[in-house]
């Protein structure tokens, strides 16, 4: 299996990998993104080297529109990554923040809504 081009498939196959107890291979993939760009404070955050509070404070941008995107990024891979070892509350938290501060036209948007959805009926 080759490794996905760009910072977002790099993610999502993660995200997968955990719920399926597949290896990780983010950090073969994290050494061809390029560091200085958006998205890897959040491929730090899955590797470990970053807390999401770090990655909260990274996404902040004097663009607002900028900043949104980056923050609803922040909080919904937040949460993801606090499914597998965080507490219920922090990661509800985290999926209410990213729905109701993500931009309609971004795909983490009716993802959160489906984890809502899913931790609510489950809880």
């Amino acid at each position: 299996m080759s490794v996905p081009k760009g910072a977002y498939p790099v993610i999502w196959r993660e995200i997968v990998a955990r719920r399926s107890d597949k290896p990780s291979r983010l950090s073969e993939a994290a050494q061809q993104l390029d560091a200085t760009k958006w998205l890897a404070p959040v491929v730090n955050l899955f590797l470990g080297t970053m807390t999401p509070e770090q990655v909260l404070s990274v996404a902040e941008d004097a663009d607002p529109v900028k900043r949104e995107g980056q923050v609803c990024e922040a909080n919904f891979y937040a949460a993801e990554r606090a499914l597998q070892s965080g507490s219920r509350e922090e990661v509800l938290k985290l999926f209410e923040q990213a729905a109701a501060g993500c931009p309609k036209t971004f795909i983490e948007k009716p993802a959160a809504d489906l984890e809502l959805g899913a931790l609510r009926a489950s809880g």
